[in-house]
């Protein structure tokens, strides 16, 4: 028997990836299928758990809820992660006070640039409130 073309097999399958999750990209845009996807979803779900292919963790050896509360765990720090670095990399709003001639005191957020994300322990903290006086009226108060 001839070996198999791996690169073809492991090329035919990146592709078949990319594909479901072009697919799956559509569905996330469209609310209507979004639902209908969701509903067959947690069907299948239900349909496993009534089969007991899906157990509980009690259910499992204790070598078993080892190996799942790793794989938990593990899940857990790289969504984690993921939320982290949108946090730095998402553009943040800085709010800005401006005072009037009269003494009244609007409130305009201005987006920072995107030069400033680059520091994210800039934006760990609470942004400070920043007071910029109207034209004509240099009294800060």
């Amino acid at each position: 028997m001839p070996p198999k073309n791996t690169k073809a097999i492991e090329e035919r399958r990146r592709a078949q990836r990319l594909c479901k999750k072009r697919k799956y990209l559509e569905i996330k845009n469209d609310p209507e299928l979004l639902a209908i996807e969701q509903e067959k979803r947690r069907n299948k779900y239900k349909k496993r758990k009534e089969e007991g292919n899906v157990k509980q963790i009690k259910e499992l050896t204790p070598r078993g809820q080892r190996e799942q509360r790793k794989k938990w765990k593990e899940n857990s720090k790289k969504y984690r992660l993921i939320k982290k670095q949108e946090q730095t990399t998402r553009p943040t709003f800085e709010p800005v006070v401006i005072q009037g001639a009269n003494g009244a005191i609007d409130t305009i957020e201005e987006q920072t640039n995107t030069a400033d994300l680059r520091d994210p322990l800039r934006y760990q903290s609470s942004p400070a409130m920043k007071a910029v006086p109207k034209e004509g009226n240099t009294k800060i108060k």
